[in-house]
């Protein structure tokens, strides 16, 4: 239980809202839940941290696009995004 709380407190994806508790509230309340001693919460963080952070999708419909330039062989521009997740940015 603690290294799948663990898992979910680092692991979180979003932005938190004004009542939100940041990951170090929320590690010192599961470390009251489920108190442990000190190596074995390090061992359990440890295997929270070996376990694969998961993979988002995210679907993105252009609804219009206007005054694109030219860039492709047939006169034609497709449309991209650029985003910006946890201060990576990336270019669809």
């Amino acid at each position: 239980m603690y290294v799948v709380s663990s898992y979910t407190i680092n692991n979180y994806f979003g932005v938190p809202g004004p009542k939100s508790d940041g990951p170090q509230k929320l590690s010192n309340f599961l470390n009251q839940l489920i108190p442990l001693n000190p190596s074995l919460i390090e061992e359990n963080l440890e295997k929270s941290k070996h376990i694969p952070s998961p993979t988002f999708v995210i679907a993105v419909q252009v609804i219009e696009a206007v005054d694109l330039m030219a860039m492709d062989a047939d006169g034609l521009s497709d449309p991209f995004l650029q985003n910006l997740v946890e201060r990576q940015r990336t270019i669809v």
